[in-house]
């Protein structure tokens, strides 16, 4: 079963404040033994409670006093270095937590913005008075979404050879590649001049003496020649 999340909060009952301390105070002591020892790392705690007459001290008096005196001797920038308050670790949760709720309103944001451009590829207008900010993120949403389009539609888009065997007999084998059809994109060139040519301009092609040189023939002597 998963533990609940502790609220980072005075306990206002008395007995639960107790037994909350005597709790995380075997937890310290514990944490700071294994560190100590798995670690071989200078520790020095004292803890004073109103639990307690005298304050808990480890590992023992001569180690604290030693370990004070030499943090005591340090200069005022090394001694505050790493020196963490209960205020800065206050401000540091707070500002964690605000940097996670901003991710989490850009997310709902986004969501809210892709389920509005759906409703409008379904056939809803755009609401009357809607704000110009949310124009501008409906605008991002829509852009971001093209963007994957295109992405998708220019990777689809690379030519692939597949490669057919024809067997003609048992002992040989040919192959004949397809190339996939050119995009309608690639077929039409927009910027073309032919595009640009008027009707006149068409005629006058199609005038030419290149096309009265084509050979017709008659369907019905090309029967009797049959």
């Amino acid at each position: 079963m998963p533990r609940n999340k502790v609220k980072l909060a005075f306990i206002e009952n008395n007995s639960s404040r107790k037994v909350s301390y005597r709790k995380r105070q075997k937890g310290f002591l514990t944490k700071a033994r294994e560190l100590n020892t798995l670690c071989d790392v200078e520790i020095a705690s004292v803890i004073y409670s109103p639990y307690h007459n005298e304050p808990i001290i480890f590992p023992n008096n001569d180690v604290v006093t030693n370990t004070f005196t030499t943090f005591r001797e340090l200069s005022r920038l090394e001694q505050s270095k790493n020196m963490m308050t209960q205020e800065n670790f206050t401000k540091q949760r707070i500002q964690k937590m605000e940097e996670k709720l901003e991710k989490v309103r850009k997310e709902n944001r986004v969501r809210e913005f892709t389920n509005k451009m759906y409703e409008m590829l379904n056939g809803d207008d755009i609401p009357n008075g809607i704000h110009v900010y949310d124009l501008n993120d409906l605008s991002y949403v829509i852009n971001q979404n093209l963007k994957e389009v295109c992405e998708a539609i220019k990777a689809l888009s690379t030519p692939v050879l597949t490669d057919v065997s024809m067997p003609i007999n048992n002992h040989q084998n040919n192959s004949v590649s397809f190339t996939q059809s050119p995009a309608l994109s690639e077929m039409f060139d927009w910027n073309d001049d032919l595009m640009n040519l008027d009707w006149n301009d068409l005629l006058t092609l199609l005038d030419e003496t290149s096309f009265d040189k084509v050979d017709v023939q008659d369907s019905n002597r090309n029967n009797d020649n049959l």
